[in-house]
């Protein structure tokens, strides 16, 4: 990681260049197949499972190669519908990397409101979760046009219309194993539209932004000229993958530098959670950073250590102005319910109270903001890690919207 030396505002920090999500995917998953990518919790009682970018890259291998070989959903658009979940990463990316257009859809919908985002999308397949298993069957019927309904980390044959990925996967490897490579073989055209996301309009309802992989590859290349990650960081994932936020910097991002991600379970787990996987970094909206700060602020007066805390905030400050940061030994227990290892918050999709930020920054903490939107896939201007300014994101990433 960089030093505190070399953050200044002189520094940039390399810009990528990929030109597809393929192209990251295809490096990402060889050069760090042995590091852990994924870390989710199935079973609340049990700890983390750990899955490895190998792993992932066969599991999005087998799911592109059977949904275009057994299913016929090549050039297809498939709905991906449930919470954060392994499952919802793997058929996301095996869209992008060979099958159709994805597309992503809010699992907080009402079923009426799915419905029609299905028929207005010309969905030829649903992939759902488990926990949107009877919206999906209420709704069955009124989509005709649906091929398929392909239930998350499911092992059913194909019964009808009716289909597990789990089933898909693993016949999509059986494919791959008798030596049809053309999945992979498959090239992406940069220009071509990849992903269809319905956003809330201004002026009328929702309305359906097209992606595609430059889009997508530009958000990767840009911002990291701003924040430096590397193979060592761990992404906490809160935020819901539906949206480009989350979906391009807290899982394209950091697979391209072979980072980890850690699903957070749900809000109430959050700070467990958090202790848990120790992330490195964490993007949030403001709410989220907010009451975070009043927990960890209420347990401070709790243990009557809120004047001590105040005092070695402009203690440490002060010392940082001279190039001497002690700040994470100070708060050394503050930064234990966050994990012990978090560097880097990201706010964005509102403003923030500036007094949060600031207290974020005082702690040791790199504070980021964001400015984006679904067109641009999201983000449109950012805060520098090397030069922040709590109250402004700043920098406009130009190149995002190319």
């Amino acid at each position: 990681m960089k030093s505190g030396k070399e953050k200044n505002k002189n520094i940039k920090y390399e810009t990528k260049k990929f030109k597809t999500i393929k192209e990251i995917f295809e490096k990402s998953t060889k050069e760090f197949e042995k590091e852990v990518f994924i870390l989710e919790k199935f079973d609340h009682k049990q700890p983390y499972t750990e899955i490895t970018y190998k792993q992932f890259r066969e599991d999005v291998i087998g799911l592109g190669t059977g949904l275009n070989k057994i299913l016929g959903l090549k050039d297809k658009r498939v709905i991906v519908i449930g919470e954060n979940t392994y499952h919802w990463y793997v058929s996301y990316m095996a869209m992008l990397c060979g099958t159709g257009i994805a597309v992503p859809v809010d699992k907080e919908l009402p079923a009426n409101e799915i419905e029609n985002v299905v028929k207005r999308s010309k969905a030829s397949a649903i992939i759902y979760s488990k926990k949107k298993e009877e919206v999906i069957k209420k709704i069955k019927d009124n989509l005709p046009d649906v091929e398929y309904f392909i239930e998350m980390n499911s092992d059913e044959v194909i019964n009808g219309r009716d289909v597990g990925a789990n089933y898909i996967i693993d016949q999509g490897k059986r494919i791959v194993d008798s030596g049809d490579t053309s999945y992979m073989e498959i090239s992406i055209d940069p220009e071509e539209f990849k992903v269809l996301i319905f956003t809330s309009g201004t002026t009328s309802g929702a309305k359906g932004v097209m992606i595609n992989n430059k889009n997508l590859a530009q958000n990767v290349n840009v911002v990291a000229a701003y924040v430096y990650l590397n193979e060592n960081d761990r992404l906490f994932s809160v935020l819901p993958l539906h949206h480009t936020y989350e979906s391009s910097i807290g899982f394209l991002l950091p697979m391209s530098v072979g980072a980890s991600i850690a699903v957070c379970e749900g809000l109430k787990h959050i700070l467990p959670n958090l202790k848990e996987t120790k992330p490195t970094a964490m993007l949030a909206v403001p709410l989220l950073i907010e009451n975070l700060y009043k927990k960890i602020n209420e347990n401070i007066v709790k243990s009557k250590k809120d004047k001590l805390v105040k005092s070695m905030i402009h203690v440490t400050n002060a010392l940082k102005n001279v190039n001497v940061d002690i700040k994470r030994k100070v708060f050394k227990e503050i930064y234990e319910n966050l994990g012990g290892n978090i560097r880097i918050i990201v706010s964005a999709a509102a403003p923030i109270d500036a007094k949060v930020g600031k207290w974020v920054q005082d702690i040791g903490i790199s504070f980021l903001q964001g400015y984006g939107l679904t067109e641009t896939a999201p983000i449109a201007a950012l805060t520098p890690e090397f030069d922040p300014r709590v109250g402004s994101a700043r920098k406009s990433c130009n190149m995002c919207r190319t």
